[in-house]
C-alpha cells in the first residue's frame, strides 16, 4: 500500500501514509463495485458481485434505479415494476424470467447470497430500456435510464470539491488497449489531482495508473502505465511511453491525493503552505464520491 500512497512512480514518495502489509491468500479482498445511476453514485446495503462475468446486485438496490419490487416468500418470486407499470418477474435459483408476460432466459439465475437476494442487473435494467456498462478501468457499474442516455453530467460545480466529484462520476473512455493486469486482492485505490484543478486526474490501484482528462463532459483516458513494487513503467499504453512524458508533469509539482483503503477508510494527502506532507483522515464513505473532500487553501 505504501506504493499506492506515492502519487506517481516517476517521483519519490511525496505523501506519507500508512502501509498495508502483504496479505495471505486467505485474506483475499474482493474489489468492490460502486454503482452509478444517471451520473450519481448510489448507496447500496451490500456490494454488487461479479459471478460468471455477470454483475448481480442486492434486490434493495433496485429502488436506486427508480424501480419497485415485491418479494413473494412462498413462490420465491420477485416482481419488478417501473414507473410506466412495465413488469419483470424472476424466481430464485431459476434462469426463467418473464417480461410483460414474455418468457425469457437469464444468463445467470437470481441467487441468495449473504442472506440477501441478488438479481442480474443487466437483464433487469435492459428489460426497462436502460443502458448498463461495467467500466473496465475502475470496475464501476454505470446504469443510465433510457431518457438519460444522451444527457451530460454538469461539469461546472459550485466549488472545487464538487467539480472533482463530478469528474470521477463520469465513465472513463479509452481509445487504446488497456494494460491487462492480473486479478489480485483489492488493495485500495486513489485519485490524484493537480492542486486547484478538477479537469484532469490520475487514477491508481495496486497495479496500474491511468491518466484521465475531462473534456466536453467526458472522461478520456490519455495514457496508462504499470504501477507497483519494482514494476513502474514496465508496461505502458496510450500517450505514455516513458516516465518523462509531458502528460505526467501536472501531477508532480503540487499534487493532492484522495484514497480509499481496503478497510474502506478514506484519506486525503496534500502539501501544506510550509511544504509539509499533510494527511486528513475522513472515516468511512457513504457513497463513492465521499472520498473527495474539501482541502485547505482551495488545494
Amino acid at each position: 500500500m505504501k506504493k499506492l500512497l506515492a502519487l506517481l512512480g516517476v517521483t519519490t514518495t511525496l505523501l506519507c501514509g500508512s502501509a498495508t502489509s502483504a496479505m495471505a491468500a486467505s485474506d483475499y479482498v474482493q474489489r468492490p463495485i460502486p454503482v452509478n445511476v444517471n451520473g450519481q453514485f448510489v448507496q447500496t446495503d451490500a456490494n454488487p458481485e461479479k459471478i460468471n462475468n455477470r454483475i448481480l446486485v442486492p434486490i434493495r438496490a433496485l429502488s436506486s434505479l427508480g424501480l419497485e419490487y415485491n418479494w413473494n416468500g412462498d413462490t420465491k418470486t420477485i416482481s419488478i415494476t417501473n414507473a410506466d407499470k412495465n413488469q419483470v418477474k424472476v424466481t430464485l435459483n431459476s434462469k426463467t424470467a418473464w417480461s410483460n408476460e414474455k418468457k425469457l432466459t437469464l444468463d445467470v439465475p437470481v441467487q441468495m447470497r449473504h442472506g440477501r437476494v441478488y438479481v442480474p442487473i443487466r437483464f433487469v435494467s435492459e428489460a426497462f430500456e436502460s443502458h448498463v456498462q461495467l467500466e473496465p478501468v475502475r470496475q464501476i457499474l454505470f446504469v443510465t435510464s433510457g431518457n438519460n442516455i444522451n444527457a451530460k453530467v454538469d461539469e461546472a460545480g459550485k466549488d472545487l470539491k464538487t467539480e472533482r466529484q463530478t469528474a470521477i462520476s463520469l465513465p472513463i473512455q479509452a481509445n487504446f488497449k488497456l494494460i491487462n493486469s492480473p486479478q489480485e486482492s483489492y488493495a485500495g485505490e486513489a485519485y490524484t489531482f493537480p492542486a486547484g484543478q478538477a479537469d484532469q486526474y490520475t487514477y491508481t490501484d495496486q497495479r496500474t495508473a491511468t491518466i484521465v482528462k475531462i473534456k466536453d463532459g467526458k472522461a478520456i483516458a490519455v495514457g496508462q502505465y504499470s504501477y507497483g513494487a519494482l514494476a513502474d513503467f514496465s508496461a505502458v499504453a496510450g500517450e505514455i511511453k516513458t516516465n518523462t512524458d509531458p502528460v505526467l508533469r501536472p501531477f508532480i509539482a503540487d499534487p493532492v491525493s484522495f484514497q480509499i483503503e481496503p478497510s474502506n477508510e478514506i484519506n486525503a494527502f496534500y502539501i501544506d503552505e510550509k511544504g509539509n506532507n499533510t494527511q486528513l483522515k475522513n472515516g468511512i464513505p457513504k457513497i463513492y464520491t465521499d472520498l473527495i473532500v474539501t482541502l485547505p487553501n482551495n488545494k
